[in-house]
């Protein structure tokens, strides 16, 4: 399981030292395409775990319509975001 709890720390330690501005440019350069891979495979993680939601039907045993309702309502997401993870786990 991952846990999500010590990345979430990491990132916010992360964000607390704000020391970035000590990297050369290049190395910040690096920085942020490394930073863009991680974000892509956050995404990744999160259309896997929707689409597993789907599959166990915890929208229908949250007395949800769909998984999109369930994400919107229990994360807070808006229709777009929430149709559009749902969507995508179905390819996966």
């Amino acid at each position: 399981m991952l846990d999500t709890k010590a990345i979430r720390s990491m990132l916010t330690d992360q964000l607390s030292a704000d020391d970035s501005y000590r990297l050369s440019e290049a190395d910040h350069v690096e920085f942020l395409k490394e930073l863009e891979r991680i974000g892509n495979l956050v995404t990744a993680v999160k259309v896997d775990a929707a689409r597993q939601a789907e599959e166990r039907g915890l929208h229908t045993r949250h007395g949800r319509k769909d998984l999109s309702v369930l994400l919107r309502s229990t994360l807070n997401l808006n229709q777009a975001e929430a149709k559009r993870l749902s969507h995508l786990g179905s390819f996966l």
